[in-house]
This record gives C-alpha cells, structure tokens and sequence, in this order.
C-alpha cells in the first residue's frame, strides 16, 4: 500500500481547517501543510492525528516530520526510525536533543552521520567512531570517507593513526587538500607522503607540500640552534614548537 493510499484524495490547501487537512491524499503532504504558515498561526491546530498514527510511523521520513509538528517525542514510531541512519540522526538532534544510546549502533556504521552526530549531540570525541576506523573495519558510506578530515576538524587535533587510513582511501589530490587546507605543518604519514611523492613526477602542483616542508625543516633546524644559544628557552617552548611544525 503507498502512501497516496492511506487517505481520500483532495487537492492541497494550505488553508483548509484541522479536519480537511486530515484527508489529504498524501501524509507526506498533510504533514508540510500542518506546517504550514497558515497553520501554525493558531495553537489549536498543533494536535495528534491519532488515526493516523499508526500509518505514519511505517515510514521513518514522515515520522520525524510528525514529530517536528507535535514537537514531541513519537515513541510508536522509534522503532523503525533508529532503523534509518538519516532519520535516526535527525531525530536524535532534532527532537531527543541528546544522545540515543539505541540508536549509535546503526550510526556508527556510517561515517557521514557518525560525524554529524558526534557534532551536534555528543560535542566530544567519539572514540568508538576513532576506533573503527584505526581498526580498518567497514562502513556502509565508504564512499565518504573524507568526512573523516571534518571529525578531526571539530576537535582541531591531528590523529596519526587515522591520518594512516586517509592515506590508504584518499587519491594524491584528496591528500594534497587535506594537508593545504586542513594541516598545512609537518609530515603526514609514510603512505601519505609516498602518494603525493609519485604525484610529483607527473605534476608540479603537488611540490608545494615538499617545499613547504623544507622551509618548515630549515625554520625548526635554525631554532633548535638558537635554543642552543639562548639560555631563557625552556622544554615547554620547543614542545610547542614541535606541535605547530613538527616534521
């Protein structure tokens, strides 16, 4: 049974009352038209359409559109949500505005929603994420694995042993990108480094990373002399230096 099934057809009109909204041909539709201007303009619209219910909880989408006009939990249709990772992850931070312990199982086999989840609801690092990628294991959404470089923005750190991976996943440019835009000091990873190295040979572009790393290796030679020479220079000092330019 589809959608357009569940309820009599009849044109959208925004302006239709509570009732005739109620027998829209599509709950899809019914759903946007709740929310509607119009009928937000008055409270005494914002009530369940319990006899549909049921038919809206089949579908993850509608569900979290539902619970967005109720602005309530939707508990009847929790079930088949934290079945979606998309959907799971909106109503995680749209509607829970927490974690959903139930639902981080599913999450976490996605990179993309691992990533926004971790942003916007756990605001820490997510270690379990950090772990099945060191730990090479699959994701369903391979295919976006540069939402990696974003997780490790949020958190402004470099993560050697994930830095490894993007080495494997990434090509010479992605790479190449990721240390311009994202690093810009110090030198990545041997298999990272290697890439762009072969990239070199056949385009120049990618020199910039090596050139940029010798004058970041003279730069830190002619300190370590200077700290030779001047006395007032502590650990602490070169330890940060190390941390902004380390090769």
């Amino acid at each position: 049974m589809t959608i357009e099934s569940w309820i009599d057809e009849k044109k959208v009109c925004a302006k239709k009352s509570f009732e005739e909204i109620k027998t829209l041909k599509s709950v899809k539709i019914a759903i946007h038209s709740i929310n509607s201007d119009y009928v937000l303009e008055s409270e005494k619209y914002r009530k369940r359409i319990s006899e549909l219910e049921s038919k809206i909880s089949e579908d993850p989408e509608i569900s979290v559109n539902y619970a967005l006009y109720m602005n309530e939990r939707f508990i009847k249709a929790e079930e088949n949500i934290k079945k979606n990772p998309k959907y799971a992850t909106e109503y995680a931070i749209q509607i829970l505005n927490s974690r959903w312990p139930e639902a981080e199982s599913l999450i976490l086999n996605y990179i993309k929603y691992s990533v926004i989840y971790t942003e916007k609801i756990l605001k820490e690092r997510w270690i379990d994420f950090e772990n099945k990628i060191i730990s090479k294991q699959k994701f369903e959404d391979e295919h976006n694995f540069k939402y990696v470089i974003n997780y490790m923005d949020l958190f402004k750190l470099r993560i050697y042993e994930i830095e490894e991976i993007l080495g494997e996943k990434l090509n010479a440019l992605e790479l190449l990108e990721y240390w311009k835009y994202h690093v810009s000091a110090g030198r990545l990873p041997n298999n990272a480094h290697n890439k762009l190295l072969a990239a070199s040979l056949n385009d120049s572009k990618y020199i910039e990373y090596f050139d940029i790393l010798k004058v970041q290796k003279t730069q830190f030679l002619s300190y370590l002399k200077s700290l030779r020479l001047n006395q007032n220079s502590t650990i602490k000092e070169l330890e940060e230096y190390v941390a902004r330019t380390s090769i």
